[in-house]
Formats: structure tokens, C-alpha cells, sequence
């Protein structure tokens, strides 16, 4: 996610000052701290937060900006920022270093991880901050996995489940123990391979791409090269295309890696037992518990 603020929505000026922001995520007690604070500071200003629909958000926002109506601050996606930057204001120059001497993109390199300085700085101009950084994870169902290695043991009295058990015992730590295991589990082992069911399907594709060594850009970021046969780690000849075969294998039927029959969206799937593992932001964790 990324704090970026907007050029200005040219609304008349008013007697009051207003800080208006967007977000689809968060709720407002999650920055509760940090408004109580800032309006200690500035008594005259008031923040109005707006929780927006995630599934218009982008739409609706590109609508207010047009119409000069847009909110002050804007709370998006990291891989909203190459497509939406000319709507946004850069930060005034040596603004992030507290005495005042080096300049934004010095700071933000020493301050922040990598990741965080490729999304939000553009030829030297800052225009966003990283709220969070989060990262893609595995969920699994402990209880599903010990039900089908019961299962397992029954349908296959006498023989050797040395394999079987060690498949089971844990989720699996590398894709080949993931395709062994589907050998095993079957259908519903991972909601993976459809674009319309699995949850942040372009994500989870894009890191199979880069772990196949396909570089997804060319360097000034004006065109993609995740389709042709650059890439930037191994010899692998056309990697982008490799890893999207290897992805859909799993949503396939026919493949040997088919599993998954996308009936129904990864994460309800998930919640309700339905399906053993799936792909997603950590941050889901606390919804998945409740």
C-alpha cells in the first residue's frame, strides 16, 4: 500500500481547513492515533477519512480527479502508482530528511527497503510512501491435511507411508513438494491456477515469473518484456510463458498438477474447509481467524 497525495481538487476555498482522504482497506481506527496527534498540533484543521468500495475505488477515483474533486490524500495499491503518478503532487524537495540537506531520493533510499523505492519514485521524484509492507503467504489447514493422511493410511493398509507422512506433515516448502503432494492429496489441495477464483491471481503469477528469472519491464518501465524471451536471472528462453503454463497447470484438467476446479473464491473456499491451502497477504491472517 502506498500514501500519496493528489495535485489538488481546485474546490473553492472554504473557512475551515479540511484534509480529506481515500482509502479501501483500512479503517479509520487503524489511523485514530495518528489523526488525534496531528490535530493536537493544528487545531483548525479537520480530517475527513472515506472508507471506499474496493471494488469501484479506482474507477471512482479517477472520475473525482477528473472532475477536480478528488480527496487530498490517497491510500492505493503500490502497483497503482506507474499508471496514476501524473495525477499526484511530488513531495517538496529534501522534505524527508530532518535536517534538511539531502535530497528526497537520498533519504528514501537509506530509509526504506528496496521494493518500497521502486513503486513510489519516478526519475528521483517522490510521489508516495509505503504504509506497510506486506508479502505473499501460505495458508494451510492442519486439520484437513492430518483428515486425508488418515485417509490415506486406511485406502493403503501395509504399505510404506513413509512419503506420504512426510508430505503431510508439514505444508510444502518448494513447488515440487507441492505438485508430490497433489499426487497424494488430489483435488483441493491448493486453490491455484484460475484467474476469476484465486485471490491476487496477477501477484502470485508475477512471482512465479521473477523465480523463473523473467524480468517484467524494461529499465525505464515504458514497456513489458515479461512475455518475450529477456529475462534476467537464468537461460531459461521465454521464462514469463514458462511460469504461466506452470500456473495454470494447477486449474487445468487433464495436467498432472490439476487440482483446483474454481468453483468458488479461494479465500471463502479456505474459511470454509473446502480447500487445503491457498495464496495471500498476510495481512489476512486476523480475518481468517475470526
Amino acid at each position: 500500500m502506498a500514501f500519496l497525495v493528489s495535485r489538488g481538487n481546485n474546490k473553492e476555498p472554504t473557512t475551515s481547513n479540511k484534509i480529506v482522504i481515500w482509502d479501501s482497506f483500512d479503517a479509520q481506527e487503524n489511523f485514530s492515533q495518528i489523526f488525534s496527534e496531528y490535530q493536537d498540533q493544528n487545531k483548525d484543521v479537520e480530517i475527513e477519512f472515506v472508507k471506499k468500495n474496493p471494488a469501484t475505488f479506482e474507477a471512482d477515483s479517477i472520475n473525482a480527479f477528473a472532475a477536480g474533486s478528488g480527496p487530498d490524500i490517497w491510500i492505493i495499491p503500490n502497483n497503482w502508482l506507474p499508471k496514476h503518478h501524473d495525477k499526484l503532487a511530488t513531495l517538496e524537495e529534501k522534505k524527508l530528511d530532518s535536517k534538511a540537506k539531502k535530497t528526497n531520493d537520498e533519504t528514501y533510499k537509506s530509509t526504506y527497503v528496496n521494493a518500497a523505492y521502486q513503486d513510489n519514485v519516478i526519475e528521483g521524484q517522490v510521489y508516495g510512501l509505503p504504509l506497510f509492507m506486506d508479502s505473499l503467504s501460505l495458508f494451510y489447514n492442519s486439520e484437513l491435511f492430518s483428515k486425508k493422511f488418515n485417509d490415506y493410511v486406511k485406502a493403503h493398509p501395509g504399505e510404506d507411508n513413509s512419503l506420504a507422512r512426510q508430505l503431510f506433515n508439514a505444508p510444502p516448502k518448494t513447488w515440487d513438494d507441492l505438485t508430490a503432494l497433489i499426487k497424494i492429496y488430489g483435488e483441493k489441495t491448493i486453490a491455484l491456477g484460475d484467474s476469476s477464483t484465486v485471490e491476487n491471481p496477477s501477484d502470485i503469477l508475477t512471482a512465479l515469473m521473477l523465480q523463473d528469472g523473467a524480468k517484467m519491464t524494461t529499465d525505464d518501465k515504458t514497456a513489458a518484456l515479461f512475455q518475450t524471451s529477456a529475462n534476467q536471472f537464468f537461460d531459461t528462453a521465454y521464462p514469463g510463458a514458462k511460469a504461466l503454463s506452470f500456473y495454470t497447470s494447477f486449474a487445468k484438467n487433464g495436467e498432472a498438477n490439476y487440482t483446483w476446479p474454481a468453483q468458488e473464491n479461494s479465500y471463502q473456499a479456505f474459511r470454509g474447509g473446502e480447500v487445503a491451502m491457498y495464496i495471500d497477504y498476510s495481512r489476512k491472517a486476523a480475518d481468517i481467524k475470526k
